[in-house]
């Protein structure tokens, strides 16, 4: 009989308030099963009146349309509020999708070289 064993690792978030700005960490997969919580922390870091809000997605592995849904969703509501939404260093996954869903153009992206990201050229 052969064991086998699956190691979960849950998606990790960590934000950090600076003055006008709000800047969330992500580490992990955004999927269907981790869309709610996404949203959920996304929505409460801009429950506070924010001229900025940053995404760190150099360490997302994952990222499926569940998590595209919810950034369109935070676009909409920073843009409604007259703020700037910028994913910094999306990985080469979050990159792909953002492509194949024609969205690039759509989002401030911004290189800062920070986590693990692997350069895209």
């Amino acid at each position: 009989m052969t064991e086998t064993s699956e190691v979960v690792v849950a998606t990790r978030y960590e934000r950090r308030d600076r003055g006008e700005t709000t800047n969330l960490c992500v580490r992990g997969a955004i999927d269907l099963g981790e869309r709610e919580r996404f949203d959920a922390v996304l929505h409460e870091a801009l429950r506070r009146p924010r001229t900025v809000v940053e995404i760190e997605l150099a360490d997302v592995d994952f990222m499926d349309s569940s998590g595209i849904q919810v950034l369109l969703g935070a676009r909409r509501a920073v843009h409604g509020v007259n703020a700037r939404l910028v994913l910094i260093d999306p990985s080469r996954a979050v990159l792909r999708i953002l492509e194949v869903c024609c969205l690039t153009d759509l989002f401030e992206i911004e290189s800062r070289g920070v986590g693990h990201r692997v350069d895209v050229n």
